[in-house]
């Protein structure tokens, strides 16, 4: 798993990096240039809190402003937000989003707390909506005669936008849906949308075997599933979301599994 992080990191990262290694080899090639011998940073990344040097982009999506006035273009050079005074702008609203959720994730695993599960769900599901949204706005500009529309008087579910209007943003390639990566995706949506979005009942509850289930397959349904729409589309992907797929698993221990 940690070279497969490495390799992750150097090829599909949201780095600055030039040239970026097309491939293992010339990732290993490169680090042993720098230095770094490969065996000892494989060891090194088996870590889930180390950070990868030279490909790991640390920067966040959110910053602090002091004063004065920050504005967010798109690629047309249009104002997408703006703030004046102090405050805080986000830069990526997809990876602000996820950021969001890891958190609530960490939280939810220190708690075990199916509450803040639904939360990293909640924001999941969010960072995916916002990926297309942004993906959308390019495509859009770019190509005025077939307009792919989400609005008010045309909702498009998120499972179709998977399914259609990733084709055609990409030229034909399709997300693979005989993964596990669909099937944890549609199981974590039902639970956010049966129990985050339209709670029903005076009551809710889940066995902490669930939590910690549901909170595996956040790395599958929405962490990985999210890293492949980057892909198909040819954006790099921010590091959060790249860790996420290696976060290891969480599993509930009895105390007579301790003794």
């Amino acid at each position: 798993m940690a070279i497969d992080k490495i390799v992750s990191h150097t090829l599909y990262g949201d780095h600055h990096h030039q040239p970026r290694p097309r491939n293992k080899n010339e990732a290993e090639i490169f680090f042993r240039k720098v230095g770094i011998d490969p065996q000892a940073l494989i060891k090194s990344m088996r870590d889930p809190s180390e950070n990868l040097p030279y490909f790991e982009n640390l920067i966040g999506s959110t910053w602090e402003i002091s004063g004065g006035k920050a504005q967010v273009l798109n690629d047309a050079g249009e104002v997408e937000t703006s703030v004046e005074g102090p405050g805080q702008i986000s830069l990526n609203s997809c990876q602000s989003n996820f950021e969001t959720s890891v958190k609530a994730r960490d939280r939810a695993i220190r708690n075990s707390s199916y509450r803040l599960l639904y939360e990293c769900l909640t924001f999941g599901f969010a960072s995916i909506e916002a990926y297309f949204y942004s993906s959308a706005g390019r495509w859009n500009r770019k190509n005025p005669e077939n307009r792919l529309i989400d609005n008010k008087s045309n909702k498009v579910p998120l499972e179709t936008k998977i399914i259609e209007w990733i084709p055609v943003m990409s030229g034909g390639r399709s997300f693979d849906r005989t993964n596990r990566q669909w099937s944890d995706f549609k199981t974590l949506k039902r639970i956010r949308d049966r129990n985050a979005m339209h709670p029903s009942g005076s009551g809710q509850g889940m066995t902490y075997k669930k939590i910690a289930d549901q909170l595996n397959s956040f790395r599958h349904g929405i962490a990985h599933l999210l890293v492949n729409l980057h892909l198909l589309l040819n954006t790099a992907v921010p590091a959060v979301i790249l860790n996420a797929i290696y976060h290891p698993d969480g599993e509930v221990v009895s105390v007579e599994d301790l003794s």
